[in-house]
């Protein structure tokens, strides 16, 4: 999805299992053959260990870990890392972490916001695709307007975008389900 944006310039994707990028090909048909394309570097690196070592920031970080009931991966749901991925984040730059909660218990679900919100000057929670939740992260308050100039009007991105019932700025507008000042109200 971010690479069928054409204004990207670079796209570093770190993954620790090597296999995700081995088996990268047999999902072309959904990944639009991703992984050929001359903006992505495959990175096998654990993400935290990654951003350690690197002087490169980012307008984007996104992060996809299993829930953080999987053994070592509460890791990527830390302080530590959250504070590292924003340290790497251009001034207007954001991070978005997937929170899939039906996979979580309750209280991992409350943990994993409040850490997110302790680190991030400015968050929001949105409803993603299905039952899926998905944390937005950065040192500026979201600019719906900036939002709205930069909607695509058609292209792969469009299509992406539809396919989880956003067919405008309004429709992902009502996905927020909670803003900053009540995220930390929690």
């Amino acid at each position: 999805a971010i690479a069928a944006h054409a204004g990207i310039g670079q796209i570093d994707v770190v993954d620790l299992n090597r296999r995700v990028f081995e088996t990268a090909w047999e999902f072309a048909d959904t990944n639009q053959n991703v992984f050929s394309d001359p903006r992505v570097r495959l990175i096998n690196d654990d993400g935290r260990n990654f951003l350690h070592l690197t002087r490169n920031t980012y307008d984007l970080i996104t992060s996809e870990p299993p829930p953080p009931m999987a053994a070592g991966v509460y890791r990527l749901y830390s302080r530590e890392y959250y504070a590292s991925a924003l340290a790497h984040l251009t001034p207007q730059g954001m991070m978005t972490q997937w929170l899939p909660i039906y996979q979580m218990p309750t209280q991992a679900v409350d943990e994993a916001i409040a850490t997110f919100t302790d680190v991030f000057p400015e968050t929001l929670l949105i409803v993603g695709s299905g039952s899926e939740l998905i944390l937005v992260g950065g040192r500026q308050p979201m600019d719906l307007a900036r939002l709205e100039s930069n909607f695509p009007a058609a292209g792969p991105v469009q299509e992406d975008l539809r396919r989880i019932g956003v067919r405008n700025p309004g429709h992902l507008a009502v996905r927020i389900m909670r803003t900053d000042a009540s995220l930390r109200r929690q």
